[in-house]
């Protein structure tokens, strides 16, 4: 399950698990059913608690962002296409993730973990705990970590890739040359401006996400 860990990554992440375990018994929660609705208003307050929440980008930093997510998810539970997965050390949650399934297939939607005992690294751990629970299920075929390029610990823990083709079908003719251009320049456009975002100084983002918030 875990080979693609180095022996000294899985040492380390061993006694990280030893020394959770101080706070309490270490366990990892699968709720279902109506209480999958309690699990996300627990994800929702442990990422807004989170350097996510500082930034204002967590889902709770805008009404109608958490309220997305509250209907998608309760959506997803009524389908069967919602897993949650919880880590407990004692009576403290350090760790809370939302898996989304489809099919054969499972999406790793999103995590947060509580950041202070982000050293003995409770996001990893759960993702181990969360990849043991999918291999053994016999009606996964395929998991996406749905982890961005570049995602170093994700990456490691999930070493197998699969090639992803994005195909526009556009009509012949100077429209279709016109579509083209236009998904193009979107393309390279959204990811200009993810760049660019990520590049500004807090100074200045922080004065645009509140004039954003007032004006949606």
């Amino acid at each position: 399950m875990i080979c693609s860990v180095k022996p000294k990554k899985r040492r380390e992440l061993a006694r990280q698990r030893r020394k959770l375990a101080e706070l309490g018994p270490v366990r990892h929660l699968q709720p279902q059913g109506p209480a999958a609705a309690a699990a996300v208003q627990r994800f929702l307050a442990l990422e807004h608690a989170g350097w996510k929440g500082r930034e204002g980008t967590s889902f709770r930093a805008l009404p109608h962002d958490e309220a997305f997510l509250v209907a998608a998810m309760a959506a997803a539970a009524a389908d069967g296409g919602l897993r949650c997965h919880e880590l407990w050390a004692g009576y403290r949650l350090v760790a809370s993730k939302l898996d989304l399934v489809s099919g054969d297939t499972a999406f790793g939607f999103k995590i947060a973990f509580d950041e202070r005992v982000s050293r003995l690294s409770p996001g990893v751990l759960l993702e181990l705990d969360t990849m043991a629970q999918a291999f053994a299920d016999p009606g996964l075929a395929r998991i996406d970590s749905c982890a961005a390029p570049g995602s170093g610990t994700v990456h490691r823990l999930w070493p197998d890739r699969r090639a992803v083709v994005a195909v526009e079908l556009l009509p012949p003719g100077a429209r279709g040359r016109l579509g083209a251009r236009m998904v193009q320049g979107l393309s390279a456009g959204s990811a200009r401006v993810r760049r660019e975002w990520r590049q500004l100084d807090p100074a200045v983002k922080d004065p645009l996400r509140r004039f954003v918030r007032r004006v949606a």
